[in-house]
């Protein structure tokens, strides 16, 4: 079978992901997380971290248009414990799909997260800063020993 997959190398602003998923496209590319204004209050320095995001699309084998969307990278938060900064790493894995309303996202199997259209295309950007909320602990706490 002849491999139709188109290969992007940026992350456009918006997607829409009838063509994704028909043109079985990828996206990769890597967002700064000081531009997620519902972050910023989470993290530290959020300037200076990025993450790498691939978005892979297509159909799953009931014709339903799917997302996988891989977000990697460390970002820092405040340790509950010694109140320092703390890595937190990155790394989800989520398959998403495109619905226009609350309505549908309620049909859709449970292995599927819903991502709502804007008219026909999806915001990258709220998409991935979704993923990473989703992905933050509670509280972030060192691994081994705080720092004093």
């Amino acid at each position: 079978m002849l491999d139709m997959t188109i290969d992007y190398k940026a992350l456009p602003r918006w997607i829409k992901p009838a063509m994704a998923a028909r043109d079985v496209a990828t996206f990769n590319g890597q967002l700064r997380v000081g531009e997620f204004a519902r972050l910023a209050d989470l993290l530290v320095n959020p300037v200076d971290d990025l993450v790498d995001v691939t978005l892979n699309c297509g159909f799953d084998a009931q014709g339903r248009q799917v997302i996988n969307c891989q977000v990697t990278g460390v970002v820092h938060m405040i340790c509950q414990r010694c109140m320092q900064p703390c890595p937190v790493v990155l790394d989800t894995q989520t398959a998403l799909s495109p619905v226009v309303d609350d309505e549908a996202a309620l049909g859709l199997p449970g292995d599927y997260e819903p991502v709502v259209l804007v008219g026909d295309q999806i915001d990258v950007r709220e998409m991935v800063e979704d993923e990473i909320l989703l992905s933050l602990p509670i509280a972030a706490l060192h691994e081994d020993h705080c720092q004093k």
